[in-house]
Parts: structure tokens; sequence; C-alpha cells
């Protein structure tokens, strides 16, 4: 494992906040969900990042993305995530939110288990970006087979207009 700790980050980029995240992959292929996971229209998944996770890079129109998939209660989009395919053809995780009141039911997880089948097609191997601290989903990523690969630093540059010193792949 390769880890990047704040004092390795240059003084050239002070960082208004520090953050860690993971690099994760796999080539554990996961059982197929078990709740009816769909391709999401863009309005749709736009309307949901907004509200559940406002600051998520991804978003439809990101270059490379070729899915969303989501999970619906009652026709109501309540879990999203898409899938960046890579210049090498591995898949990469992105953008996996999912709605508070939706939250400790195991949706993310299955939605987790499709967005990697889906990124695992072309390689057989799939990769994502997961902050250190978001325990819930390093415990469901582990789960589904993904090994920390490496660790990162990064955060917003003080003084730049710039968002991240290393950008992030929520």
């Amino acid at each position: 494992m390769v880890t990047a700790h704040a004092e390795d980050i240059p003084v050239a980029w002070p960082l208004a906040e520090v953050r860690q995240r993971h690099w994760m992959r796999t080539t554990h292929l996961p059982e197929p969900p078990a709740v009816e996971v769909a391709a999401v229209p863009d309005h749709e998944v736009t309307g949901l990042l907004d509200v559940v996770a406002p600051d998520s890079h991804a978003r439809p129109g990101t270059p490379g993305m070729e899915a969303w998939l989501g999970v619906r209660d009652a026709e109501v989009l309540v879990a999203v995530g898409g899938v960046l395919r890579q210049p090498d053809g591995t898949g990469h995780v992105r953008a996996v939110a999912v709605a508070p009141d939706h939250r400790g039911r195991g949706l993310g997880r299955e939605l987790s288990r499709a967005l990697t089948r889906a990124a695992m097609a072309d390689t057989g191997v799939a990769s994502l970006g997961v902050y250190v601290d978001n325990e819930a989903a390093v415990r469901t990523y582990r789960g589904l087979g993904y090994d920390v690969v490496h660790t990162f630093t990064s955060g917003p540059v003080i003084g730049s207009s710039s968002t991240t010193a290393v950008a992030p792949s929520r």
C-alpha cells in the first residue's frame, strides 16, 4: 500500500481541508444484486445527486461515464451510482449515493454489486475511490471483494480556484 500523508503535500499546495481516500480494486465478480437495479435517465441521476451528494464530481455528461444504475422504491429513485470506463478498459465505480431515509437497508450494497458487475464486464477488473472515514462504504466494498491498493490525501487548495489537490473520483 502506498500512502500519501498530509505532510507529503507540496508547500505550494496548502490544503484547506485534508481528506484521506482509498483507491480500491477487485477481480472478484460478486453475486447478482438481490434487488432490482436498472438504468436511470440522466435527469433523475442529477436530481438525486443534487440532494444526496451535491459535491459529487461524477455527473451525467462526465467524459467516460458509460452507465448510471439505480434502485427504486415505489417508483421513486432512492439509490444511484455510475460506471466510468477507463482508457485501459477497466470500469471504475463512481458516485454511489443512497437517499438518507433509505440507508441501512442494504441498498448501497446491492447497487454496488450491480455496478461492480457492470464495471468488470470488459476486463474482469473494477476499481473505486472511497473516503477512509466512510466506514460503512469501506465495509461494503471489502465485503464485495475489493482491496485497498493505495491511500491518498486530498483536499481543496487554499486560495486556488481548483477544487482539489488530487481530484477525487466520487
